[in-house]
């Protein structure tokens, strides 16, 4: 008899893990997405407090997860999360795209922005 059948939980964690496949960020650049979850504040060997955003490929249809540390992806993510926790109905966000600013020097920054179609 396991765990579960004798009334423990295994689950002590608010952290959630997604089971998706990890992409790199740069694989996402330009690409239409559902942004369905996210989770902050995650240590990995990378470092600490970051931020893993599960999405789907809008022309794929492929969830998958990324690691983010971008200041203004994650500020968009808070707000959003908070927004969603006083009206509801925020998440999935569809129809968006990862952009990459060049800054100089070798540092860039990565933010959301609306998907335009093709014409």
């Amino acid at each position: 008899m396991g765990f579960k059948a004798k009334g423990i939980s295994t689950a002590h964690s608010d952290v959630k893990y997604f089971e998706e496949k990890k992409v790199a960020l740069m694989d996402l650049i330009n690409m239409p997405l559902t942004i369905i979850d996210f989770q902050g504040g995650i240590k990995t060997c990378k470092g600490e407090n970051r931020y893993c955003i599960l999405a789907e490929n809008c022309t794929t249809g492929e969830k998958v997860k990324f690691f983010t540390t971008s200041k203004q992806l994650t500020d968009t993510l808070d707000e959003a999360r908070k927004a969603h926790e006083q009206k509801g109905d925020i998440f999935p966000v569809e129809g968006v795209v990862i952009r990459r600013k060049n800054l100089g020097e070798g540092h860039a920054c990565f933010y959301f922005d609306e998907y335009q179609q093709p014409q």
